[in-house]
């Protein structure tokens, strides 16, 4: 329970970081409107089970404004076992970073962008 308690506070700080680092890029103009709008944010973590290295079923965040040509505000379910490498391989396609593969991708993440 102790590690627990010890693993939310820890948890909680990270959220609390990221949402300082949101409103700070949201804070800045640009000319169509703020830094957060031509962002992307990755948030999450690199494994599911840190005792098996499992990196399958991670919950990750990205975060972007309009301008990053993202489709947002939905919540997306990939099948299990889809290497997490593939959102590296999508969001680097989507900037125009062509890449075959990334680490153990299998390809691109399908409905990442657009609606």
């Amino acid at each position: 329970p102790e590690k627990m308690k010890d693993f939310s506070k820890l948890n909680t700080y990270h959220v609390e970081t990221l949402a300082y680092y949101l409103n700070k890029l949201q804070s800045i103009p640009e000319a169509d409107g703020t830094l957060l709008d031509s962002t992307v944010v990755l948030y999450g973590k690199g494994m599911s089970d840190g005792n098996t290295h499992n990196n399958y079923s991670v919950p990750v965040v990205v975060i972007g404004g309009p301008e990053n040509g993202l489709a947002g505000n939905r919540h997306l379910v990939y099948p299990k076992g889809t290497p997490l490498a593939n959102l590296s391989v999508s969001l680097l396609d989507k900037f125009g970073v062509n890449v075959e593969s990334f680490g153990d991708s299998t390809g691109e993440l399908p409905l990442l962008s657009g609606v």
